[in-house]
């Protein structure tokens, strides 16, 4: 037998006191309206009424803002390019550069005939494309293009058709490819980073690159000058770029700072800098770091899961006495009293529930309904927005905030009934005997087992939770914010790509030939079309050792 005995909770109170006083009612001879069964109704609707508020606050601030906010840092999507995010998520891989430096690294997709030369028509021929692949606005880029290479004019000889945006060959592009692939580093805190990273090893050791130079002070010269505020990446390129910049500034949250120390490649002089990290990247990726953390979220997350395991609980016992409780018209008496002796001044009233009616059985049926609802609810939300917490205090404060929702019945119960009232529902009624179900008979024949067995059932919901939300939801959260602010990751197709071999041969070898294609595109100046002179050059930058494939200008979706 399944004994109910009364419990603190505006539910225990309603299944208990509305039998209780309908027979007061009636052995009083009172008809009419029933005061105390109104009361026992209204602290139910309050509870719900209230846990219902506070849930959908939570769920339209914190758990629709984080899917928002993941939204905003990475989609994976089909057809055109929605825009909206710092990163594209495809096949495995992230893509977290702007718009602007995605189309610098995809000569093939802007040279339709294939001929060595990148032309306005081609530009305006291929736009839908483009813009729906990458969502700006290619002729805009086109334009950037060409600032960017007529900004070099003191170090490169510019032919007239190229200043007039008419025609870009493939050796001015390259050059400036490396201008708009560095604005993809946002901000001027990265130069150290890219500093340590070997970026300029190359220009610095062999002297490749005049803008440069080839010296530490220089190199980094050269990045401030592009990456700061109104500096050239923000002046030239489009207003998605500004959008993107602005947004990765906002996600990586505030910049944290650790001493290195460079040494420059050639003479061995070294230089002290501060390289930067994210506030964003750091608490996301304390989940792997941070063991202690870990074990910490799960005792916060597991005696939340235990507080829903007791509230699981007793909704079965609610569901147990629905189905089987005996009806009122099955017995004699529904509700029998039991008077001590007159003597004895301490005695209390006693009452036995013994059946209850058609009517209150189907109300309690709607409501142990409307509490599996409310029970996935907080389970769901609660969950989701204590596993999204990545702050120690934020943690327990969250948790105590979801088992204060929890508690409401409680609350209510303990602040909205006098005293008198709880103490005949908690002290004169006594415990209801209802039939188990016998879903396991095993289990209910021992208790202890089924103690053992729920513990298990608990821990192994709190570690599945907690594996599905790391594997769905923080890795890949976590991969695109170090891809984004850091550019580094093992799935971030800008770190694979863009990484210090492909800047030794952009600054060793194709660099190099653009000056060369550039000397010769000069001399043969006059002697024919400019586009057979643009064509002769591109094809000597091949023959020179210049890449043609566009991964090792990029990379490739």
């Amino acid at each position: 037998m399944l004994s109910l005995k009364a419990s603190e909770t505006v539910y225990s109170y309603l299944l208990v006191m509305v039998p209780l006083e309908q027979h007061k009612s009636q052995r009083s001879g009172v008809k009419g309206f029933n005061w105390g069964s109104c009361i026992a109704y209204t602290i139910v609707i309050v509870s719900v009424f209230l846990q219902c508020i506070l849930l959908s606050s939570i769920f339209n601030s914190i758990v629709l803002g984080d899917i928002d906010w993941r939204s905003s840092v990475y989609q994976e999507f089909e057809g055109c390019n929605p825009g909206g995010s710092l990163c594209t998520l495809k096949n495995g891989t992230f893509s977290c550069a702007p718009p602007s430096v995605q189309i610098a690294t995809r000569w093939e997709e802007l040279d339709l005939d294939g001929d060595g030369v990148w032309t306005r028509e081609e530009v305006e021929k291929n736009k839908e494309t483009l813009q729906c692949k990458y969502a700006v606005n290619p002729v805009e880029v086109y334009d950037v293009f060409v600032k960017m290479v007529t900004a070099r004019e003191k170090i490169l000889w510019i032919h007239p058709d190229v200043k007039a945006g008419k025609i870009l060959p493939k050796p001015y592009f390259t050059f400036a490819a490396g201008d708009v692939i560095l604005c993809g580093y946002r901000d001027i805190d990265m130069c150290p980073n890219l500093l340590r990273r070997g970026m300029w090893d190359g220009p610095l050791k062999y002297g490749t690159a005049p803008r440069v130079g080839t010296t530490i002070d220089s190199a980094l010269e050269y990045c401030y000058n592009l990456l700061k505020p109104g500096g050239a990446c923000e002046k030239t390129l489009p207003s998605t770029y500004a959008v993107w910049r602005r947004s990765s500034q906002t996600q990586c949250l505030a910049p944290a700072y650790e001493k290195m120390v460079y040494k420059h490649p050639k003479t061995g002089r070294t230089k002290s800098m501060l390289a930067v990290d994210y506030e964003a990247v750091s608490s996301y990726k304390r989940v792997d770091r941070e063991r202690l953390f870990l074990v910490y979220k799960a005792c916060v997350i597991g005696i939340y899961l235990l507080a829903m395991l007791f509230d699981l609980k007793d909704i079965c016992r609610f569901a147990t006495f629905v189905r089987k409780f005996p009806k009122a018209s099955q017995v004699e008496e529904p509700i029998e009293e039991e008077h001590g002796d007159e003597e004895d001044k301490e005695a209390v009233t006693k009452y036995y529930i013994r059946g209850i009616s058609d009517s209150h059985r189907t109300i309690m049926g709607m409501i142990v309904l409307v509490r599996i609802c409310m029970w996935l609810a907080l389970v769901v939300i609660g969950l989701l927005f204590l596993l999204k917490t990545m702050v120690v205090l934020d943690l327990i404060l969250n948790g105590l905030g979801v088992l204060f929702i929890v508690d409401i019945c409680g609350i209510v119960y303990a602040q909205m009934l006098n005293e008198s009232k709880r103490d005949e529902h908690s002290e004169e009624v006594e415990a209801l005997e209802v039939p188990m179900m016998g879903w396991v008979p095993a289990l209910d024949q021992n208790p202890a087992k089924k103690d053992a067995v729920w513990f298990i059932i608990l821990v192994v919901w709190l570690v599945t939770c907690m594996g599905a939300y790391k594997a769905l939801i923080t890795d890949p959260t976590t991969e695109a914010l170090e891809c984004t602010c850091l550019s580094r990751g093992k799935n971030c197709r800008e770190a694979q790509n863009l990484d210090k071999d492909f800047w030794k041969q952009y600054w060793n070898v194709d660099v190099p030939a653009v000056f060369g294609a550039v000397k010769k595109m000069k001399k043969e100046h006059g002697g024919g079309s400019f586009i057979e002179e643009a064509a002769s050059a591109a094809s000597s930058m091949m023959l020179e050792g210049m890449p043609t494939h566009p991964a090792h200008l990029g990379f490739e979706f």
